[in-house]
């Protein structure tokens, strides 16, 4: 974990208590009119940033974090336009042939760089995003992925599973659909339809250190928050569950073919893929909401 580097300016501080409120570590406490750091709790701290979040005067400091300061025009964000905002979002798998623009993808990358992350240390938190325009790459990696799905059909309908699935009348409907999923995907594909990667002119993908389960969540929620990102630039977005399993070998042994991939894509074999999504502008404009199942909420 880095060195913890905080302290109070005293000069600037008017004991006003906020930052002992907020702190999850209890490193600050009050004495003589003005707030003092605990050094023996610094241990503690996770650069959460809340300290500097509250104080009115700028008095604490931690050199590991960098502030500015809220733009009230930006908070308390009306719930009647997050909920329309919300429920016009929709996965999208028809797209217009032309890539991000420059500015976009600064957008995405400053959203991206807003998204929550759990495990307070670097490594931890640190997901990467790749954007792919390559027509050739995106190709490569469909093809892959048409590969995996055969490959895993073929195991699926191998003996163990078929033993398998007398044992557990919920994995063998759980298991009977995904074969069925396969094959009408791998039958699209004899017909020239692509339902994997929807032709799109890009994709995004996502990954994060192995077998790391911190790192993992953290790449969920910046995946959300970046196609809510993108909804918000009007451009469509939807997650490729089939895609993020060949990327991962989900099931299976990694090929040569997805280590060369993996090469292109300049991934370190200490990582590795955990999602993808496709990405691009709309080639149609949608004229109703999408059905949605209200979820039921139990208080207790």
């Amino acid at each position: 974990m880095e060195e913890i580097k905080t302290k109070v300016k005293n000069d600037n501080c008017i004991n006003c208590g906020c930052c002992i409120k907020v702190c999850p570590a209890k490193i600050f406490i009050s004495s003589d009119n003005e707030a003092l750091v605990k050094k023996q709790n610094l241990k503690y701290c996770i650069n959460c940033d809340d300290c500097k979040a509250v104080c009115p005067k700028k008095a604490v400091v931690n050199k590991n974090l960098n502030t500015k300061e809220i733009n009230n025009m930006g908070l308390n964000y009306e719930s009647e336009k997050l909920l329309s905002f919300l429920e016009k979002r929709r996965s999208i798998r028809s797209y217009k042939s032309d890539n991000l623009s420059k500015e976009e993808k600064q957008y995405l990358n400053k959203v991206s760089s807003l998204a929550p992350k759990g495990g307070h240390t670097k490594s931890l938190r640190k997901t990467e995003i790749i954007i792919i325009e390559s027509e050739e790459l995106i190709n490569e990696i469909t093809s892959y992925s048409y590969q995996y799905l055969k490959l895993l059909k073929k195991k699926l309908n191998s003996f163990w599973f078929t033993i398998f699935k007398f044992f557990n009348n919920s994995l063998k409907e759980s298991l009977n659909n995904t074969v069925d999923r396969i094959n009408l995907t791998l039958k699209a594909h004899e017909d020239n339809i692509n339902m994997l990667t929807y032709d799109a002119p890009n994709l995004i993908i996502l990954h994060a250190e192995k077998d790391n389960p911190v790192a993992q969540k953290n790449l969920t929620i910046m995946e959300y928050q970046l196609m809510l990102g993108a909804e918000g630039l009007n451009l469509g977005t939807c997650f490729l569950g089939w895609v993020s399993f060949a990327l991962q070998s989900f099931r299976l042994k990694r090929t040569d073919d997805l280590k060369e991939i993996y090469e292109k894509l300049e991934i370190p074999a200490n990582r590795k893929i955990l999602s993808a999504f496709s990405i691009g502008r709309k080639r149609v404009d949608y004229k109703k909401l999408k059905s949605k199942r209200n979820m039921k909420i139990a208080v207790k």
